[in-house]
């Protein structure tokens, strides 16, 4: 029995390939779990969840199938926002102590940056409260939907030309 560990020339895995895999992976499970109209069940939120962590640690993409994954899980809106706010605070952490623990934020220029990009997180971040009280879950849902559309269109449009 050969191994693909074993061999001795392993053909290379290219990002665009293993990107395009994990697309087909996330699309399986998604397409499987929401059908029937059914809420996607404990495999599929481990398969999507796997997917969407690896897929950001590649290719720092791992937001869109876990939010796609959320919107069809019944959560109220409040719950949605926690949740997905939770996991980017996770990421953000986890990234900033990697960044501290390799000296990278010990760069002036990377402090020069994030003065002149925190105000516009803050102001991005007071209009997106805002607007969260006024919208409704559906509005929410279908907002969420048509940037998920228009990212998926920029990275096609990105990757043709």
């Amino acid at each position: 029995m050969r191994s693909t560990i074993a061999s001795p020339n392993p053909a290379p895995a290219t990002p665009d390939a293993s990107v395009r895999a994990a697309d087909a992976r996330v699309n399986g499970c998604f397409s499987r779990s929401t059908s029937s109209g059914a809420t996607p069940g404990p495999r599929s939120a481990m398969s999507i969840t796997i997917v969407a962590r690896s897929r950001r640690v590649v290719t720092s993409t791992g937001g869109p199938p876990y939010a796609m994954y959320l919107q069809h899980r019944g959560l109220s809106k409040e719950q949605y926002r926690a949740t997905l706010g939770l996991s980017t605070l996770t990421s953000i952490s986890l990234r900033t102590m990697a960044f501290l623990i390799t000296g990278t934020l010990l760069d002036a220029q990377v402090w020069l940056y994030a003065i002149a990009i925190v105000p516009a997180g803050l102001i991005g971040l007071w209009a997106a409260n805002h607007l969260f009280r006024r919208i409704s879950r559906d509005g929410l849902m279908r907002a969420v939907s048509l940037m998920l559309a228009a990212s998926g269109a920029s990275l096609i449009v990105r990757a043709l030309g």
